[in-house]
């Protein structure tokens, strides 16, 4: 399976304080999206935000933004979750480890429920990050679940992770799921991530990981329409994006190309950069009209990236 382009091109923003529309005001930044397709061929966009000021003390959130092209985004009213705001689990309700709230990574169930990975980390200076989830039955409105994937950074125990973060999670069945996320066994937790893979029988609790690729991080995975199989965007280190397939989501080849983004340098002239000044990594795949499309930070905002 051959990728169609290796370069992209900045097409526009799709939500964030860079973005056309409304639905910005109090939003510093916006960034980790992910993105679900309905069956009339609508799409919503779920993402991490950073708030200048405080809703019921919490300084970060996940919203979300409806699209019928997948190019103009409108914003949701309200918040699909906030993070932690009196620094403690009283009066909110929401655990004192989730003060930083991002990542959202979205799949739906067989019951028709939505269930929400996302992760969370406390306020501090080099706070580990947690994988946890949140179910919904209309995809606006959730509830917490717990923490699915645990950190034990500084314990001496070396199966543990020090990281867990962004995740991507195929769903065979109710009973069968692969997860790849960005994770290490390293004792300290500013150590550089690998991307990992483990598998769960339920959704809820993810064992036999293994590391897939050394020094990668934020996988964003797409199920091709034609059922061929998967398409994974990650990022390696800070210096490129990486790509992989899979047939069935659980072997990857990956690519020794790397991704282009063509960007403009400070004389307005279009140059293609390897090693972006953007990130990385934090671009997920979205297939439209046969086209992958990819949606990454830019500057404060998500922007969408489409092939040439």
């Amino acid at each position: 399976m051959i990728l169609g382009s290796y370069t992209y091109k900045f097409y526009s923003y799709a939500v964030g304080p860079g973005a056309s529309g409304s639905g910005y005001d109090g939003v510093t930044s916006a960034g980790m999206p992910d993105i679900i397709k309905f069956t009339d061929n609508t799409y919503r966009m779920y993402y991490g935000v950073a708030l200048s000021t405080p809703v019921s003390g919490a300084t970060t959130a996940i919203k979300s933004a409806t699209s019928s092209d997948g190019v103009t985004w409108t914003v949701e009213s309200g918040y699909r979750l906030l993070g932690d705001g009196d620094g403690d689990s009283g009066a909110d309700g929401i655990p004192a480890n989730e003060k930083l709230i991002s990542a959202p990574n979205i799949i739906k169930v067989s019951n028709g429920t939505y269930r929400m990975y996302y992760q969370a980390q406390s306020q501090g200076a080099t706070p580990p990050d947690f994988v946890k989830s949140a179910t919904s039955t209309d995809g606006t409105t959730w509830t917490r679940e717990g923490t699915r994937i645990d950190t034990e950074n500084g314990s001496q125990n070396q199966t543990a992770f020090s990281i867990a973060a962004q995740t991507s999670v195929i769903r065979y069945s109710d009973s069968d799921y692969v997860i790849l996320l960005s994770a290490n066994y390293q004792k300290a937790a500013t150590q550089p991530s690998d991307l990992v893979i483990g598998t769960s029988t339920d959704g809820l609790t993810f064992s036999n990981f293994s590391v897939l690729y050394t020094d990668g991080h934020d996988p964003g995975v797409v199920n091709l329409e034609n059922g061929s199989g998967y398409w994974m965007f990650f990022g390696h280190l800070t210096e490129r994006q990486r790509v992989a397939f899979s047939s069935d989501g659980r072997s990857w080849q990956a690519y020794s190309q790397t991704t282009e983004t063509i960007q403009q340098n400070s004389a307005g002239t279009e140059v293609k950069e390897v090693s972006s000044t953007e990130s990385p990594a934090d671009r997920q795949p979205l297939e439209v009209n046969g086209e992958i499309w990819l949606y990454m930070n830019w500057n404060t905002s998500v922007a969408l990236l489409r092939p040439v």
